[in-house]
This record gives C-alpha cells, structure tokens and sequence, in this order.
C-alpha cells in the first residue's frame, strides 16, 4: 500500500504526495515511486483524504503494472542476448 503523507498550508490541505514500493531491482533493492496529486479546491478535508485514497490506490496498482513489464521487457532482453552469445560460441 501507497503511504500518503498530505501537506497543509493555512489549515488546508494543498496536497498529497504518494510514495509506493513497486517491486525490487536486478541487485534486490527495493524500487519507489512517488507522485504529487492536488485535490480540488472545493473539497472538504474528509472528502479529499477519502479521494486521495483511492487515486493513490489506482496509482499504485499502474505503476507495479508497469515495473513488472519493464521488468519482463529486461528478462526477454537478456535471453536474447544470451541466446545470440551461444549461437556465436556454437558457430566457431
């Protein structure tokens, strides 16, 4: 889950900013991503924090959606290239 953390100016809140774990890269590291989203001006504090709960949700969900097909991308990437090393071994 997201952690969301608002920024208030003035007693109102003027944004939220999302920050999300979408998976681990090749060296086992943990890999984040974070976004600022501004709630309209019209809402009131409960309704923004509910919103801001579920944009973050959604967020999150396409930003590991991502990650896994940039990661699969990377996977398929590097058996090609192990594939056309053997193929040059083989020909020798």
């Amino acid at each position: 889950m997201a952690s969301i953390t608002e920024k208030v100016k003035d007693g109102k809140i003027v944004s939220f900013k999302f920050r999300a774990c979408v998976g681990r890269d090749e060296n086992g590291k943990q890999v984040f991503k974070c976004m600022t989203w501004y709630p309209d001006a019209d809402m009131t504090k409960a309704k923004s924090k509910k919103e801001a709960a579920a944009v973050a949700a959604e967020w999150e969900r396409e930003q590991k959606r991502a990650f896994l097909l940039e990661e699969e991308e990377r996977k398929t990437q590097e058996r090609k290239t192990l594939t056309n090393s053997r193929r040059r071994i083989w020909k020798r």
